[in-house]
């Protein structure tokens, strides 16, 4: 109700869904979906937004729930069925042009899966069926999306704005899994403005700041909590639900996060800007 009443209060454009599109819900549920015709479709996605939500784009990227289940019949749907879930594969980019500067902002989408599990992590050995299936069970595969990201950041260096979302968060802490910090070494390298995840459920923030560029985001706390990212610049306390709004303009990008807790009053907990990338 909170994030509803917040996107139709600002008239928000669109969402950036960061992954776990679809939990076990109940005791005889499954992970993620079966197929472009599971019930969960009506019942998760379909059945609960409502107003705003449920008019724009979800423009969205895959968790490791999602890879429990069936992650091709989610790039299915929306390539067949609902493009407003916007997932036309599980690393995609996208570009918008705005304002009177005609402003370019670039949009890079990535499945972090890979890169957050050590290979006998349990969540891994669990993706692993489907994993194999596209041959992203090896450490070439991680290479090679290593570099398929890096090519994408080149090609947008004449973007004002660069912002990677992904389902795994990069706050402090949490960079140290595995792969994850070659992701950190890229996104300052080639200057993105801002990473936005999940996974964790939690609400932080690294900011960027002398010899780090890079502003790291956290918004996993939708429908519970538990203890987030070690080491972040800010953090909210276990027990806190919320999200994390942001506008953005040619040249200031402003963000909020929301408490949420008391769905019939939310609160703004902690806000700031940053400017385009130099």
């Amino acid at each position: 109700m909170a994030m509803r009443d917040w996107a139709e209060s600002y008239d928000s454009d669109f969402i950036i869904n960061t992954g776990d599109n679809f939990y076990i819900s109940y005791d005889e549920d499954h992970e993620g979906v079966k197929s472009v015709n599971d019930p969960k479709w009506n019942r998760i996605w379909n059945g609960i937004y409502k107003g705003r939500l449920a008019e724009i784009v979800w423009y969205s990227v895959v968790g490791n729930h999602d890879w429990y289940g069936n992650v091709t019949a989610q790039v299915d749907y929306s390539l067949n069925y609902d493009e407003r879930f916007f997932l036309p594969s599980t690393y995609y980019v996208r570009e918008s042009y705005f304002g009177s500067k005609i402003t370019k902002v670039a949009w890079i989408h990535i499945d972090t899966n890979i890169f957050y599990y050590e290979p006998l992590d349990p969540d891994k050995v669990n993706m692993l069926p489907q994993l194999k299936r596209f041959g992203w069970n090896t450490i070439k595969a991680i290479e090679d999306k290593l570099k398929w990201i890096e090519d994408r950041l080149i090609e947008q260096q004449n973007s004002t704005w660069i912002f990677v979302v992904g389902h795994h968060p990069l706050v402090a802490a949490c960079a140290k899994k595995y792969y994850m910090g070659r992701l950190r070494l890229l996104f300052e390298k080639y200057r993105v403005d801002a990473y936005f995840a999940g996974h964790e459920h939690n609400l932080a923030i690294e900011t960027a700041k002398d010899g780090q560029p890079v502003t790291y985001f956290l918004s996993g706390a939708g429908s519970k909590t538990f203890v987030g990212c070690n080491e972040s610049d800010w953090g909210t306390p276990v027990g806190t639900l919320g999200f994390l709004h942001t506008i953005l303009t040619e040249d200031k990008f402003t963000y909020e996060f929301i408490d949420s807790t008391t769905a019939l009053d939310p609160k703004i907990v902690y806000t700031g800007s940053l400017t385009p990338r130099p």
